[in-house]
């Protein structure tokens, strides 16, 4: 393949592309570079027909060490498992480029973004969409539409900032997907930003998303001219076989069975699935030489265009609820014993039971990635959702993709709102079990989170909750759903889901499952989302108010001291043997911060203040007729050395022993700990004397 490359401006940056120098055996691959920024994306598709009922699509992001000039940690000194980031950022790309295939598309595919030079002023995740795009075009594959990313900051005077460096604007960081004309992804972490000013920033992407489509496209004419491939003609999907008229003699009595189901989860997937039973089998009967996976295929989809239609023409959903209507809620508080902090929340058949655990700054987590820029995370929040949870069996291990994306989505959602560590100086992990799913867990672990945090007494500045929304388009018309469930995901055209306060969305993510939707669309279902936001913000604020007043009794106790930094050496000891005892005798962990913060972990106040007063010894010049605990270290004839936990001994002579010198061996024996009282301290030759009877 011919060398070709293109340079355009996006926004602030500039982009280049270039394809036929870098992995030619793949069926598609592109070069992308920003900054100095190199990534590199290669789509490879098999050509056997894979006879599944789903499309095999696989994305897969990869960092590599030396592309942050790193040398990767651990014995084998090689890369190890994909980090978290890289598994967000692989279904960043999936998200947006999946329903750009048709429907019955069934050939496997597999995508590889492998980033060779990173650049920290860079966000390389919306840039790799644009280069799997390009790729996917250049590998002849049946998507007829160009996609792009982009990334939008809000800066201080409210402008809009097309694809500003990472973390440059944390009031708004917004990540879309799509064309010029409709809107295929959306991400977004946000310090509660207003629907209003939503709304344009969506516009705004698809304004910015036109432009680089528009160069994308032009790259590819030239790639298509310098190679002499043949023009990229419009995907057209594998010829359905029409069942109307097998379907529309039952069709009502199997709406009516599907209808009567209401809030049951199971009794309505029965339904659907004797539904499609039936239809298959009248299908095979007409349509015997038709392959069988063919048929299932076009079943479903059938049943699924009656479904939509039904739900457009009379406005009223599976369940019986109208569009804006949300499932019924039940919410407890305090639901487990050891846990200090916990909400079970159940919104029809989807229920999520949180935990909160609190504890001292050594349980924060260890964040290292190749940029070499490590850091300890205070927060935490893991979703876990086992095949139980849909009656399902399945392998029960370590947390998939999905998992951890909804994790993240919901940690993003509550960030903003979580006090500061001077405010509240405790590590927090929120674990959400989800025992029940039919749609929407990750934000009911919004709405479960945020509750278990209040119960815990975790002041948040206002409590979240989240919603997911849905939507059935079909030509100028479309109905926006409220609080989806599981089915109206399947066969809806979007799942959007949207946190947030009552002042403002925190987080956003929406995936689609046609080829866009415009920003208006997505205008009106952020404000039907703010709604219905709104009213399980008063229901979670029913059952709690607001944050306990207090800590639960079993929580741990954070407390901190200030000793001077020349003293840091005096309370760690000789090979960390100071702090060692510190904590063997007080029972509390300690940890002191390079500025002689000392920070106090203890499961209750006596062990607090027993690490204070044990502290105030070490640093404490000694102080004559003071009492202070000890430990005997030596026995002589004449008495016994007492050792200090600052480290400096004295002798307790037999005259100051309440007892005789023939009783010493039976009365005093070496690691004995005992309070003395100090007699006698020469500062010049720190000859130290105690006295136990006087004591």
């Amino acid at each position: 393949m011919t060398v070709v490359e293109k340079k355009f401006q996006y926004g602030c940056r500039e982009v280049t592309l270039q394809t036929g120098l870098l992995a030619r055996q793949a069926d598609g691959a592109v070069l992308l570079q920003v900054g100095k920024m190199q990534l590199l994306a290669t789509v490879v598709v098999d050509n056997k027909v894979q006879k599944n009922d789903f499309f095999p699509l696989s994305v897969h992001f990869i960092t590599k060490a030396y592309g942050y000039g790193k040398i990767p940690g651990g014995f084998k000194r090689r890369e190890g498992p994909p980090l978290e980031a890289d598994v967000l950022t692989s279904r960043l790309i999936d998200r947006p480029i999946r329903p750009l295939f048709p429907d019955h598309y069934r050939q496997e595919v597999q995508v590889v973004v492998t980033l060779l030079s990173d650049d920290p002023t860079v966000s390389s995740d919306v840039f790799a969409i644009m280069a799997v795009s390009a790729a996917l075009r250049i590998a002849g594959l049946p998507v007829d539409q160009t996609i792009a990313g982009v990334r939008l900051g809000l800066d201080a005077q409210g402008q809009f900032v097309v694809n500003p460096a990472p973390q440059s604007h944390p009031k708004l960081d917004l990540v879309v997907a799509g064309h010029g004309s409709a809107i295929l992804m959306v991400e977004c972490c946000a310090n509660e930003v207003s629907e209003e000013i939503l709304a344009p920033a969506l516009v705004e992407a698809e304004r910015a998303l036109g432009e680089a489509v528009e160069a994308i496209d032009s790259f590819l004419e030239f790639v298509a001219c310098a190679n002499n491939m043949p023009p990229l003609t419009p995907a057209v999907d594998e010829i359905s076989i029409g069942l109307s008229e097998l379907l529309a003699p039952w069709a009502q009595d199997y709406l009516t069975a599907v209808k009567s189901a209401r809030f049951d989860k199971n009794a309505r997937l029965k339904a659907l699935a004797d539904g499609e039973e039936k239809l298959l089998s009248l299908a095979k009967e007409k349509y015997a030489e038709a392959e069988e996976a063919a048929l299932k295929m076009t079943v479903k989809s059938e049943l699924e265009d009656l479904l939509r239609h039904t739900l457009i023409a009379e406005k009223t959903r599976l369940d019986g609820r109208a569009p804006d209507e949300i499932r019924p809620i039940a919410i407890q508080v305090g639901f487990l014993n050891q846990a200090h902090g916990s909400a079970l929340f159940t919104r029809g058949s989807t229920q999520s039971l949180t935990s909160l655990t609190l504890g001292g700054g050594k349980d924060a987590q260890l964040v290292e990635n190749y940029d070499g820029k490590e850091h300890r995370d205070p927060f935490m929040l893991h979703y876990n959702f086992p095949p139980y949870s849909v009656g399902d069996i399945g392998m029960l291990g370590s947390p998939k993709r999905r998992e951890i994306g909804h994790g993240r989505l919901a940690r993003r959602a509550l960030e903003c709102v979580l006090p500061d560590n001077k405010t509240f100086p405790y590590v927090m992990r929120v674990v959400s079990e989800i025992l029940e799913s039919d749609g929407s867990s990750s934000m009911a672990t919004v709405c479960a989170s945020s509750l278990a945090l209040m119960d815990a007494g975790v002041p948040l500045k206002r409590p979240v909750a989240g919603i997911a929304m849905g939507l059935v388009q079909q030509e100028n018309t479309h109905v926006v759903l409220s609080d989806i469930c599981g089915e109206e995901d399947a066969f809806g055209d979007m799942d959007f889901k949207v946190a947030g306060t009552t002042e403002g969305v925190t987080a956003l993510q929406m995936d689609m499952k046609i080829k866009g939707v415009s920003a208006h669309v997505m205008a009106d279902a952020l404000q039907q989302a703010r709604q219905g936001r709104l009213q399980i913000l008063e229901m979670m604020q029913q059952v709690l108010p607001e944050h306990r007043s207090s800590l639960a009794a079993h929580a741990p106790r954070i407390e901190s001291m200030k000793i001077r930094t020349d003293q840091i050496r005096e309370v760690i000891g000789k090979g960390g043997a100071t702090i060692k005892m510190l904590t063997e005798l007080s029972g509390a962990a300690l940890d002191i911060s390079d500025d002689g913060t000392v920070q106090i972990v203890a499961q209750d106040q006596l062990q607090a203040d027993k690490a204070k007063s044990l502290i105030e010894q070490v640093v404490t010049p000694l102080t004559l007729h003071q009492v202070y605990e000890g430990q005997v270290t030596k026995i002589l004839d004449f008495g016994f050395v007492v050792g200090l936990i600052s480290g400096k001994e004295g002798l307790v002579h037999i005259s100051e022993c309440p007892f005789f010198s023939e009783e010493l061996p039976q009365k005093i024996s070496i690691g004995q700990r005992l309070n003395v009282k100090l007699v006698q301290y020469d500062h010049g030759s720190q000859k130290i004397r105690f006295s136990l009877k006087q004591v």
